[in-house]
Parts: structure tokens; C-alpha cells; sequence
């Protein structure tokens, strides 16, 4: 019996570990996308008013 709860005990903690990263990993991968697409605003508002700069 104590076997079957050391083993249920290990595969949870492998499944919580893997369902951790998993969710980081998605977390990284949306962030990046979030920082590019902000990216892309800021430049195309830096072209907008480039001529501010010029006047």
C-alpha cells in the first residue's frame, strides 16, 4: 500500500512539473509575441512623427 502511494506521489509530481513548464513555456511564448507586436506599434508611431522632430 505504501508503495502505491509513493508511486501515485511521484507520478503527480512528474505530471504537476510537466504541466508547470508546459504553461511557462506558453506564458514565454505569448509574452514574445506580445513584446513583438508592441514592438512594431512603437516603430510605426516613430515613423508617424518623425517630422515632429524635423519641424
Amino acid at each position: 500500500m505504501q508503495d502505491n502511494n509513493r508511486s501515485e506521489l511521484a507520478r503527480i509530481d512528474m505530471e504537476r512539473r510537466s504541466d508547470f513548464m508546459s504553461m511557462l513555456k506558453g506564458f514565454v511564448v505569448n509574452q514574445a509575441g506580445y513584446a513583438e507586436k508592441m514592438a512594431n506599434v512603437w516603430e510605426k508611431v516613430a515613423e508617424e512623427t518623425s517630422g515632429y522632430a524635423e519641424s
